[in-house]
C-alpha cells in the first residue's frame, strides 16, 4: 500500500502541473522566469533541468523499488522532498526528479500510471 500513496501523490502532482500548463498557455500575458514553460516542454532534458539532475543526483538520493512496507515509502518521500528542497526545484522539476528514481516494480507502476 505505501507505494500507491507515494505514487498517489506524484499524480496528484502531475495533474496540478498539467492544469498549470494549460493556464499558462491560455493566458500568454502571464510571464515568468521561462524556466517553468521551458520545463513543462523539455523535462529534465533542457539545461536547466540538466543542472538540476545534477545537483539532484549529487546528493546521493535513495532509488525506490516499491513494496508493502508503507513507513519505507513515507521515508523514501521524506527524504526525497529534502533532497528537492535543498536544490530549489518547482513543482514540475519535482516529480520529474522524483519518479526518475523509481526502479523495479514502481517505475513499471509509473509508466502504466500515468
Amino acid at each position: 500500500m505505501g507505494i500507491l500513496r507515494v505514487v498517489d501523490t506524484l499524480t496528484t502532482n502531475q495533474l496540478r502541473q498539467g492544469q498549470a500548463q494549460q493556464e499558462m498557455e491560455s493566458d500568454p500575458n502571464e510571464s515568468d522566469d521561462g524556466q517553468t514553460t521551458n520545463l513543462m516542454a523539455q523535462g529534465v532534458d533542457s539545461s536547466i533541468g540538466s543542472q538540476l539532475l545534477k545537483d539532484f543526483m549529487a546528493l546521493q538520493p535513495l532509488e525506490f523499488s516499491g513494496g508493502v512496507d508503507i513507513s519505507v515509502a513515507k521515508n523514501w518521500m521524506l527524504s526525497i522532498e529534502k533532497h528537492l528542497r535543498t536544490i530549489g526545484s518547482i513543482d514540475v522539476q519535482r516529480v520529474q526528479l522524483a519518479t526518475f528514481l523509481l526502479i523495479g516494480g514502481a517505475e513499471r507502476w509509473w509508466e502504466v500510471a500515468k
